[in-house]
């Protein structure tokens, strides 16, 4: 601070900076005591900060106590976790579950013929892939038959004519496929199993004398149980297993590619015959409507709940006033009959609140509070009803108060009245606090079942002119065969019926005319096959699939024959009129699966096989005897197995498509972005919706080989190439819509099957490198397994486990051939108690399991015939461990606590929070947990000592009294908890139900009041310890500008006192000067005197 560069005065000698520093000491006394207060506060507010941190961690170790699930944690046991693991969650149920894991799931894997070296091409032509779908000889699925019921597994016993007998286990078997390759395969029994339609066939190979026999649930199941007739001694034809039900599901029809266009207009147009307006139309949205104005035109009651309808009687509503009405639907029957709908209950319940505010009201009072309810149901499956009513003015008081609006008077109540079911079939029995009752699903879409109940219930299907009891225009049922429906015309007149999308997938559409009853064609393949109607892309027909119901076919000898295929629906069905046909021509499945081939392999060589006919020329077989073929191979087919109605989640091998948005741009560049990351966008329709509202010229639609999503653009004359690109995530390459249109061509064609054009100088090593960038699941690598001169291979593996993700490669001109090394196989897992026998069978395309017992997730890790145990039990060391924390996280504040408001009356030391009185309301706060009482409990579970978490006892000390005698004082120590465990686990063993209450009981119980308190201690708003911090940092403030002030008037004040002495040395050296002066004259004086003298 000082302005002398020395601290000793040069004239007076004096240590002036000393003198200045034990002035300033002096003056600095009250700056430096409020420094320490500063300090002190700096202390005190880390010290409170400690505390504030401590009782969060205490917050959060309370955090779960109000959650029902900590409550309800499951722990998990395997008996040999070499086989299986497991873990469960909260929901799932306690007990111990058998498993048998018969077989893990595996990847597809398969390896091509060997090649010399990584230069060797494999030929010119493409090559293509498709994952998990595609073939002609789909395996029928064991659980779709018997209307969907599967069947009963186990073993099978077949005697053949021979005597012989074979035992075959079919307990594990997944499709009819796995059926036919276990009986083919036995060696005990001389049989041969195939499928023929609907039903399976078994034929005795042997030559004996003896009864053909079938025995056993499973074989009655199959159809196949029984004993050969005398007219067929050597062959069983089973019964048919493939029927459709009530409760077969949409998407199980048409080969898995379900019902277009419900619920986008109308659906089932009909018209008599030979006029252009349309009789009635029936639009079959899959959620329920209704038309403002116009209450006819909404779901029919009859059509509610599957076709099962609403049971019609009374049921009341009461509102949250305590006003109730009771609504009687027997009064629309009067009116309306069968054809009550939605619209006329809606309208009805409107009606009878009115007539009851009327009578309540006679006086017409404006301020009359009635009944006011409201009802929707569009767009949905249920139906919600709303309270709209407002709260009553208590008595006495002018307005309506804040805890009026609150607690109200009465629940809002919906509820069946004279033991009926009105309400119930309604799905709006309800009671609830809010305004809102959200009823259940009444309305549903998902089965064939429904859709029938939809078509016959259908307002619009109603001839109020018609003399009939039945008043309806057609009747829609299942057809005699269960293969498909069928249509009676109730009017006087021919219908027809558009080809409209759902017209054509439920087989029928009719141009013709109809009176009487129309059956349509089949909705489902027979075992193994699939549908004509699904070949190429899906355009093969959609109820016949030729205009010409005949095929003319010429073996190589000549023998020729024209083959009858009226009402043929299926590959199988066509397979068997030509191998039945008087030629030696035979048909089956080519070896890529996804086409036919024709072969002749009896007739004399030289000649060649003739086919012609309209199906001949859709299935891709005609050819003409001139061009000498020996054998006919169709090509792919292009089986459709993705159509509008696909679901977004099943996509690519059940993989999915990821929402997320892209940008889109059409041909005359201009550009938008389609955003999929919605709940409502779930189909491809709702895809294709999307590109019609894009703002775009770009359109999407089914391509028309079926297997995925073509766009195009509609109407650009631009001349720039479409480019779709992605924003958010990878939608449109799981799409497979990425990129930018080729040259010359307008679309984009996001088919999944992937084509590689394999061209001569292609090697082995450009065809893997090629297909692992077009990352389509499938990855490829070139192996060399140091054999001769063909020592390289392409490997090629799934990368999706399962069936589901088989690959399937069609070599087409090439000459690559490939050989299994894994099949790709789902996981099997047999559940239940005892043997095999009996139990569930249990399928899975990967080795995690999930809610195969629900909340269960299973991992499978190896093979075994040895049942495994998986254990659940309330995991109630987890549930300790939190209250262990929780207690520890109590004390260990409690004891920090202790430390910080210590007083010592010996040494009068203190903790740095002594006296500090949010100190004292956290330690009150915390000690009132151990009092706290739920309310509403019983008065034995009602507090945590109940429960075993109670306050430690008090120390002790021993001391000596006036007799001598040792006794033991009771001594006041840091108040802490201690728990119980003991007591605790067998207070849950008893009742967990109360246990959990205690802590979970929402507002009172333990955990929503625990955190609400410590929320106020030390929350990060509003709290008792925040309020304190900012009083502190408020007052530390203070003093920091009042320390600046004084250091600066220190400052001036030393700077004050230098300046003083340094006027001093001045004053000293001028008086010194003069004294100098003086002695100077003196001496001339004298010297002068003694000149004068001389």
């Amino acid at each position: 601070m000082g302005t002398i560069s020395s601290g000793i005065g040069l004239i007076s000698g004096l240590d002036i900076q000393d003198l200045v520093t034990q002035l300033m000491a002096i003056e600095s006394r009250p700056h430096e005591l409020i420094k320490t207060r500063i300090e002190g506060i700096t202390v005190q507010q880390t010290a409170l900060m400690s505390l504030q941190a401590r009782i969060m961690a205490l917050q959060v170790n309370a955090a779960s106590f109000n959650k029902e699930s900590v409550f309800n944690q499951k722990a998990v046991t395997s008996s040999d976790e070499n086989v299986i693991t497991a873990s469960a969650s909260n929901y799932a149920a306690c007990g111990t579950y058998r498993f048998i894991i018969k077989r893990l799931a595996s990847n597809h894997h398969f390896i091509s013929r060997g090649y010399s070296s990584l230069n060797s091409g494999v030929g010119t032509g493409a090559i293509t892939f498709e994952i998990g779908n595609g073939q002609l000889n789909r395996p029928t699925e064991l659980s779709f038959i018997n209307g969907q019921q599967g069947f009963e597994r186990g073993e099978i016993t077949i005697t053949d004519r021979a005597g012989h007998t074979g035992r075959i286990d079919l307990s594990t078997v997944l499709t009819m496929q796995d059926v036919l390759a276990e009986i083919n395969k036995n060696t005990e029994v001389q049989v041969t199993a195939a499928v023929s339609g609907d039903r399976l066939v078994i034929t005795d190979n042997s030559t004996g004398a003896g009864v053909f026999s079938i025995s056993g649930a499973a074989a009655e199941s199959l159809g196949i149980e029984g004993i050969a007739g005398a007219d067929q001694p050597h062959q069983i034809i089973g019964r048919d297993i493939v029927y459709l039900t009530a409760d077969t599901g949409l998407r199980q029809l048409n080969d898995g590619n379900s019902v277009r266009g419900l619920g986008f207009g109308d659906d089932l147009i009909f018209h008599r015959a030979g006029e252009v307006e349309s009789l009635f139309s029936l639009d079959l949205k899959d959620t329920l409507f209704e038309t403002v104005g116009d209450p006819d035109a909404s779901n029919t009651l009859q059509s509610l709940n599957g076709g099962n309808g609403v049971r019609l009687g009374k049921f009341r509503i009461t509102d949250r006033n305590g006003k109730f009405i009771d609504i009687d639907l027997n009064e629309l029957t009067a009116e309306y009959g069968p054809r009550v709908t939605l619209g006329h209950v809606k309208e009805f319940i409107q009606q009878k609140i009115d007539e009851k505010n009327e009578r309540d009201n006679p006086s017409s009072d404006p301020d009359f509070k009635g009944m006011s309810i409201s009802i929707t149901f569009t767009g949905t499956d249920h139906l919600t009803i709303k309270d709209n009513s407002e709260p009553v003015i208590p008595e006495g008081e002018a307005y309506v108060r804040a805890e009026d609006l609150k607690e109200r008077k009465s629940h809002f109540i919906i509820e069946d009245l004279e033991g009926g079911f009105t309400a119930a079939d309604l799905g709006i029995i309800g009671d609830v606090e809010g305004e809102n009752i959200h009823g259940e699903n009444i309305w549903r879409m998902d089965s064939l079942g429904d859709l029938v109940s939809a078509i016959n219930y259908h307002w619009s299907n109603w001839d109020p002119t018609a003399a009939k009891a039945d008043k309806r225009y057609v009747i829609v049922e299942l057809d005699q065969d269960g293969n498909g429906l069928s249509i009676t015309n109730n009017t006087a007149e021919a219908l027809t019926l558009e080809d409209t999308a759902a017209a054509a997938d439920l087989g029928l559409v009719n141009s013709e005319g109809f009176t009487g009853v129309f059956t349509g064609r089949r909705l489902i393949a027979g075992l193994n096959t699939v549908l004509l109607s699904s070949l190429n892309g899906g355009s093969a027909g959609s109820n016949q699939i030729t205009t010409e119901h005949s095929i003319n076919l010429t073996d190589r000898s000549g023998q020729s024959v024209q083959v009858d295929l009226t009402g043929l629906d299926t590959v199988q069905e066509v397979f068997e009129a030509i191998n039945q046909a008087a030629t030696n021509i035979t048909a089956s499945v080519n070896q890529a699966g996804n086409g036919i081939i024709l072969t002749d392999d009896h007739s004399p060589a030289g000649g060649s096989i003739a086919v012609s006919g309209d199906l001949a020329e859709k299935l891709n077989i005609a050819v003409s005897a001139g061009e000498g073929l020996g054998r006919i191979d169709s090509g792919n087919l292009q089986l459709q197995y993705i159509s509008e109605a696909a679901r977004l989640t099943d996509l690519r091998a059940g993989r999915g498509v990821q929402p997320g948005k892209f940008k889109v741009t059409d041909g005359d560049g201009v550009s938008k972005t389609i955003d999929l990351f919605r709940d409502d966008v779930k189909t491809l329709q709702d895809v294709i919706d999307a590109f019609a509202g894009s703002g775009t010229n770009l359109r999407a639609r089914i391509n028309d080989t079926g297997d995925g999503l073509l766009v195009y653009d509609e109407i650009s004359t631009g001349g720039g190439a479409i480019k779709i690109e992605e924003i958010d995530g990878h939608t449109a390459r799981d799409l497979g819509i990425l990129g930018t249109a080729r040259q010359g061509e307008n679309f984009i064609d996001g088919s999944y099957e992937f084509k590689l054009e394999m061209g001569g100088g292609d090697t082995i090593e450009d065809l893997a490198a090629r297909l692992n960038q077009a990352d389509i699941g499938v990855t490829c690598s070139v192996i060399n397994d140091g054999s001769g001169d063909n020592p390289y291979r392409i490997s090629f593996t799934s990368l999706v486990s399962g069936r589901v993700g088989r690959v399937y490669l069609d070599a087409g001109t090439t000459n690559l051939t490939t050989r299994t090394l894994a099949s790709g196989d789902d996981a099997i897992v047999l559940f239940g108690e005892g043997a095999a026998s009996g139990a569930v069978l249990i399928t899975s395309s990967t080795n995690t399991i999930e809610n195969a017992v629900k909340g269960t997730t299973l991992e499978l890790v190896g093979v075994s015939d040895t049942p495994v145990d998986i254990s659940v039990a309330q995991d109630l060391d987890g549930i300790i461990a939190q209250i262990k924390n929780f207690v520890e996280s109590y004390n260990s504040i409690m004891e920090d606590i202790a430390e910080k408001d210590r007083f010592d009356p010996e040494t009068l030391e203190r903790g740095v929070l002594f006296g500090e009185h949010a100190v004292d309301t956290v330690r009150d706060v915390l000690q009132s947990v151990v009092r706290k009482t739920v309310p509403g409990l019983s008065a034995s579970m009602n507090s945590l000592s109940d429960v075993g978490i109670r306050p430690a006892p008090f120390g002790t000390e021993t001391a000596t009294n006036e007799q001598n005698e040792e006794i033991q004082y009771a001594v006041v120590t840091t108040p802490k908890l201690e728990f119980d465990e003991d007591k605790f686990r067998a207070v849950f063993a008893e009742n967990p139900e109360a246990a959990a209450e205690l802590f979970t009981k929402a507002e009172t119980g333990i955990g929503d009041w625990l955190a609400d308190r410590l929320e106020g201690l030390a929350g990060s708003t509003d709290s008792t310890i925040k309020y304190r911090l900012d009083a502190m940092q408020s007052q530390q403030n203070m003093l920091e500008d009042r320390a600046e002030y004084l250091e600066v008037l220190l400052q001036s004040k030393e700077e004050r006192l230098y300046q003083q002495f340094y006027a001093m040395e001045q004053a000293l050296a001028s008086l010194q000067s003069q004294q100098a002066a003086l002695a100077s004259l003196s001496s001339l004086a004298a010297s002068w005197a003694q000149t004068t003298r001389a």
